[in-house]
Order: structure tokens, then sequence, then C-alpha cells
């Protein structure tokens, strides 16, 4: 559905539910997640609380809803990848993009994120997964990924990895560039599944 096709009301629906997850991510830079309730959400947004049961059934969903844009972002910076790029050239993108969208929602909100608690890390079938693993199956199609292992077997390998780094960021309080040390890890990560051959090196 475009925009143009949609009316007013749709377009103050949308506007309705976006104060809304803007005001929880606002909130998660001072509070807890688990103190931050439905009310505190609607008070900051400036909307009263049977509107956030017509865009969400629980606090849950605001933070599916992060992920979801987190996989929306992802599509519109991967648009502009250059196809001449190679296996190796677009995992390093991927996982530099996906350390600019921890820059982008604060360290603050990862540091919320990133508890043992949240189960929304080892949910299967985001397109963000199915992004990587298209990549991966590329290069082992291609000859540049080792193929001893499966597509969906390595893109967990290199999420878990990249989740570690970005914990260890959040302990140390952002304290490092967090897109230079992931690209030095990936880089590291990557002689392990990679075919031994002049293109890789």
């Amino acid at each position: 559905m475009t925009t143009e096709k949609l009316t007013t009301r749709q377009l103050r629906n949308l506007a309705t539910r976006k104060k809304l997850y803007e005001s929880a991510l606002r909130l998660m830079e001072d509070m807890a997640i688990d103190d931050i309730t439905i009310s505190h959400i609607c008070t900051n947004a400036g909307v009263s609380v049977g509107s956030f049961y017509r865009h969400f059934k629980t606090k849950t969903d605001i933070f599916v809803e992060m992920y979801e844009q987190a996989d929306t972002y992802f599509l519109d910076k991967y648009r502009s990848q250059h196809l001449t790029a190679t296996t190796r050239e677009r995992i390093l993108e991927f996982f530099d993009t996906y350390s600019q969208y921890q820059l982008k929602i604060g360290l603050q909100t990862v540091k919320q994120l990133y508890t043992c608690n949240n189960k929304l890390f080892i949910m299967r079938g985001r397109n963000m997964q199915k992004m990587l693993q298209r990549i991966i199956e590329n290069g082992q199609e291609s000859g540049d990924i080792d193929n001893t292992d499966s597509a969906e077997n390595i893109t967990q390998y290199l999420f878990i990895s990249a989740r570690g780094l970005i914990y260890n960021w959040c302990l140390h309080d952002g304290g490092f560039d967090l897109r230079e040390g992931m690209r030095n890890y990936m880089n590291r990560l990557l002689v392990s599944i990679q075919c031994p051959h002049p293109g890789n090196r």
C-alpha cells in the first residue's frame, strides 16, 4: 500500500503507532524494560492507553516492532550494495550495517536488549537472517565459502559471534569503535569459513 493511497485515518494511525514506538525507545534510555509500563509509554507519547491497545496487544509487541524495524533498515541499506562485491566484502558490509543499526538505536537501548531473557535473538526466519544466508549460499555456489557446513549453520555462527562483540561493547560502555571492531572481528572469523583461493586473501 503506498502512502498516496492511505486515508487520513490510516495516516493518523501510523503516526500514533510511531509515537508509541519512539516513546518506548526514549524510555529505554533511562529505565529498565521491566520497569516500563504501558502507562509510561502512553504518557510519554501523549496518547491514551486505549490507543495503545489499538496498535499493540502487549508491551512486548513494541520490542518485536523494534526487530521488524531492524529488518526494514537492513533492506533499505542493502539495496545500495554493489552486486559486483566479493562474498567477503558482502559479509563485511552486512555486519557493518548491523553495527550501524546498534549505533542508531543507541548504547543504552542496546544494553537493555542484550540480556539472556531476550528470546527474540533466537527467533528463526527473520529477513535479516535470510539475507545473510543467501549471501553465504551464493558464496558456497561460487566456491568462495566452504560447503562442509550448511549456510544456515554458518549464518547462526556469524550472528552469535557478532552479538558477542556487541555485548562486549555494552560491557565497555561503548568504549571502542563498534564498526571498526566488528570489521576486524569478522575479518578474522571469515578465514575459518573461506575456501583457500587467491580471491579470498
